[in-house]
């Protein structure tokens, strides 16, 4: 779940309990606004979701986080869930942001997804389904429109609004109809491990995804063919302590700006987050550098070719980086830093989700070696029917042929009367014959 999220024009990152928005052309906030449910002051904008429970809800402030949030794309709306299956709404009017609604839903949500028009809002809970709901109009309950077996670690919906793609912990990536995402278009196998993260460019006809062992897949949609595979541990230079056994790769996000596609890396264990170039045509990445952060447990978003990271645990420190012309990344100076009213905020949300799902299997399970591996077996076992038969035959022709050598034809007979056949001793008494007299 990101708990970071950038429009054209708007942040928004989050605490435990409080959601901080605020326009992105703000160089510097030292100055928090009051500790209310909603205020503004110097242009963020901050919402104590612990005011707006659903109506009969039994959630209380002490046993509740904020899990994650979305912010629209066009900026206008920003959701959030909580760990108690609660979903909030704000949106932005003529007189700011307002609270829209607040809803249940029936297991914890873990990501939250716009679609391209902003007409629905698509939310992935923790077992595998996902769920619809439309932004207008009267909505009693969500509509589920795709289930899994497996835990959905990311989402993506294609930019027509036709298709949606989810990656799973069972190490492939799914295309599906959507919205009526129950017809399923294809699968794109070759992981080995979990899909932590995917990302569509170059008008969805490209595909980028990783998997929490760090190996990078490159997939040409148009045929469905993975083009080429990297590895991150081995492409990041100058961090050479990144161990593939001791780390695991969390997240992936990419932007493509103009063209020119840049995506990020954040890797468990490490407070360096590695960039990188990607160079489609000629299927090659370089790096560009990294971002050194205060703690490991952080978060990233990209809005065009600037790229904001957020470190809750240092007092909600929120940076910015850009990509300049010469592909050179750089601190442009923008920093939301100190926001000290909300200090024990930003600590409680780390203290209360920085709980690790294991995403890499003890033993991981390869569907294209297990399906390769399947029917090698169905070959052998073929041919295996058409030998035996004479394989059964022949070994009855050499019994026949050499009697003395297998004796598993020779009926059974007893010792007695094989001593007898011999002329041997058998079980009756041995009289001897009078001798002749003279």
């Amino acid at each position: 779940m990101s708990f970071v999220s950038v429009s054209d024009n708007q942040v928004a990152f989050c605490g435990r309990h409080f959601i901080h928005v605020f326009l992105n052309n703000h160089p510097r906030i030292l100055v928090p606004p009051t500790r209310s449910g909603s205020s503004t002051r110097q242009g963020l904008t901050s919402f104590d979701v612990t005011r707006y429970f659903p109506t009969g809800s039994k959630s209380q402030p002490d046993k509740v986080s904020i899990v994650g949030l979305k912010l629209s794309p066009d900026g206008n709306m920003v959701v959030a869930a909580d760990s108690d299956k609660n979903i909030y709404v704000f949106g932005k009017g003529d007189q700011g942001w307002v609270h829209k609604t607040s809803f249940e839903t029936d297991k914890r949500t873990l990501r939250i997804q716009f679609d391209r028009g902003n007409k629905n809002l698509v939310l992935v809970d923790k077992t595998g389904d996902v769920y619809i709901r439309p932004f207008e109009g009267i909505v009693i309950k969500l509509r589920k429109i795709l289930g899994h077996c497996s835990l959905i670690l990311d989402t993506v919906i294609s930019n027509d609004n036709r298709l949606i793609f989810t990656a799973d912990r069972d190490e492939k990536i799914r295309c599906s109809k959507f919205p009526e995402a129950h017809q399923i278009e294809y699968f794109l196998l070759g992981h080995s491990h979990a899909v932590v993260g995917i990302a569509l460019f170059n008008h969805d006809q490209n595909m980028l995804s990783i998997g929490v062992d760090g190996t990078i897949k490159l997939w040409n949609l148009q045929d469905q063919k993975c083009a080429k595979t990297w590895n991150v541990f081995q492409a990041c230079h100058g961090m050479k302590y990144i161990k593939p056994d001791e780390h695991e790769v969390k997240k992936l996000k990419l932007t493509d700006s103009y063209g020119n596609i840049y995506f990020a890396v954040v890797i468990d264990g490490t407070k360096e987050i590695p960039v990188f170039e990607l160079i489609a045509k000629e299927k090659y990445i370089r790096q560009l550098g990294q971002v050194k952060m205060e703690s490991d447990y952080c978060d990233v978003a990209w809005q065009g070719s600037v790229l904001y990271t957020y470190n809750p645990e240092f007092h909600g420190v929120l940076k910015r980086f850009s990509v300049s012309n010469q592909g050179v990344l750089c601190d442009s100076e923008f920093n939301v830093t100190r926001i000290h009213d909300f200090s024990h905020d930003f600590a409680a949300f780390v203290a209360y989700n920085q709980t690790v799902v294991p995403l890499r299997k003890r033993i991981s399970s390869d569907l294209v070696k297990t399906y390769e591996g399947e029917k090698i077996i169905e070959d052998f076992l073929a041919e295996a029917e058409k030998k035996i038969p004479r394989l059964i035959r022949n070994a009855k022709s050499k019994g026949r042929r050499h009697p003395d050598n297998d004796t598993a034809e020779k009926p059974e007979t007893s010792k007695a009367g094989s001593d007898a056949a011999a002329g041997g001793p058998s079980s009756s008494k041995y009289i001897p014959e009078p001798e002749p007299k003279e």
